[in-house]
């Protein structure tokens, strides 16, 4: 047997949307967008825009921290608003 290494930038787009659809849709618009060209078409996708929910529970510390806010807020937001059918956010 041999060691096989597979990165994330190997993988299909159609493997990349299976994966990230097991996640909240705020944390792969969190984690993704911006990194580069590909993973910004992916999570643009209607299927990560449509509904949106922004809660405290958002990483492992269970924290909407002020960063993350900020970020939604001035970054991701505005480049997806017209795509946001729904949006829920919890207030804290």
């Amino acid at each position: 047997m041999f060691n096989s290494c597979i990165k994330l930038h190997d993988l299909p787009d159609a493997v990349l949307m299976i994966i990230l659809k097991k996640l909240q849709n705020s944390q792969v618009l969190y984690s993704f967008m911006g990194v580069n060209k590909r993973l910004d078409r992916i999570v643009n996708d209607s299927i990560f825009t449509r509904n949106l929910t922004l809660t405290t529970s958002f990483n492992d510390l269970n924290q909407l921290t002020d960063s993350i806010r900020n970020r939604f807020c001035h970054e991701i937001l505005p480049d997806i608003q017209h795509k946001i059918e729904w949006i829920n956010v919890e207030s804290s």
